[in-house]
């Protein structure tokens, strides 16, 4: 294994993709529900070391 000088680390890229939905329901007035969407990110980092 190699060991990483952590001075020389630097984001080198940042991603965010779509990811899930969780759905859900809100119960509303008279017998009625809504629908509830919360969204997901898949984030991704990419670090390099400088030379």
């Amino acid at each position: 294994t190699q060991s990483v000088d952590v001075d020389r680390l630097y984001v080198k890229r940042v991603t965010v993709d779509e990811g899930g939905m969780w759905k859900r329901f809100m119960p509303r007035a008279m017998g009625r529900a809504t629908r509830i969407r919360k969204r997901l990110s898949h984030i991704t980092v990419v670090v390099d070391e400088r030379s």
